[in-house]
């Protein structure tokens, strides 16, 4: 079992973060790999991190590739391989091949990437198509460094599993597939039937709560997701590498308590996961 370390997400990764994951019983994470949470291209965080992750033991499950800029700066952009500018698509691409070649030296062979974002319906096939063509540049780059690529159901309808698996199938290379983000289809599908249609490309899967309605990344139990039968449909997945919780708390410089609270709540939700599972998944 993962945590990503999006419970951090709005501001910079610290090391009594990773202390408190390693402190609570997780010994594997996602990395967050976005601006300001973590700059890839200072050698000295990359550095740090790395001394920091060795010392304690925490190893890198999988990396989330970097779909914005720098969160909070006055020039903050969404990155997508689907963008209409030709050099914001490679701007993309580039930044992706950055983080992914950082998440390799860390020892991480899983990379997450975002589908498809809100686009206008005229322009749903041009992005589809500009998305494909970018894609392929960031696997050629990423693939010799034996790494593989989950691609996240984000919440649109061109981001779907139905698109996704359409998508893994006629790309059809067991470098590429799915990372099923439960929270997101529990809110624009079903999170049993999406489980279920994404299962022969499965690599990731995103665990966190909500009510059906916001992306709110609870701890499980806290929303209305049926988590005995969605863990039960994930287990018949063939090819899943990693279970990762993505929870989230929106402040910046919270208190220690607070994740200290969080994250002994997130273990006693995950050990009723593994009852009701009969799955060691600690």
């Amino acid at each position: 079992m993962a945590l990503s370390t999006h419970l951090f997400a709005f501001g910079r990764l610290e090391s009594f973060h990773l202390e408190l994951i390693s402190a609570h019983g997780f010994d594997a994470i996602e990395l967050w790999g976005m601006k300001p949470h973590l700059d890839w291209d200072d050698p000295k965080d990359i550095r740090w991190i790395s001394n920091l992750l060795s010392r304690l033991k925490i190893d890198v499950a999988s990396c989330h590739l970097p779909f914005y800029t720098i969160f909070g700066h006055p020039d903050f952009r969404h990155l997508s391989l689907a963008d209409p500018s030709p050099f914001w698509r490679k701007e993309a691409v580039k930044k992706c091949f950055d983080m992914a070649k950082i998440a390799s030296d860390l020892g991480c062979n899983l990379l997450v990437l975002h589908g498809i974002g809100d686009i206008e319906t005229s322009e749903k096939d041009s992005a589809r198509l500009f998305y494909r063509e970018a894609f392929y540049d960031l696997f050629d780059v990423v693939s010799p460094l034996g790494m593989v690529i989950a691609i996240e159901n984000i919440m649109t309808t061109e981001s779907d599993t139905k698109e996704l698996a359409d998508f893994c199938r006629s790309f059809s290379d067991p470098g590429v597939g799915i990372c099923l983000d439960i929270g997101h289809a529990n809110i624009t599908e079903e999170p049993i039937q999406a489980a279920i249609r994404c299962r022969p490309y499965l690599l990731a899967a995103h665990i966190a709560d909500n009510h059906g309605v916001d992306d709110e990344h609870l701890i499980p139990y806290r929303g209305n997701i049926n988590w005995k039968a969605v863990t039960g449909e994930l287990l018949k997945a063939a090819h899943l590498q990693t279970f990762t919780l993505e929870l989230m708390y929106p402040i910046i410089g919270a208190d220690r308590s607070i994740y200290e609270t969080i994250l002994s709540e997130a273990q006693e939700a995950l050990a009723r996961i593994q009852t009701e599972v009969s799955w060691n998944i600690m």
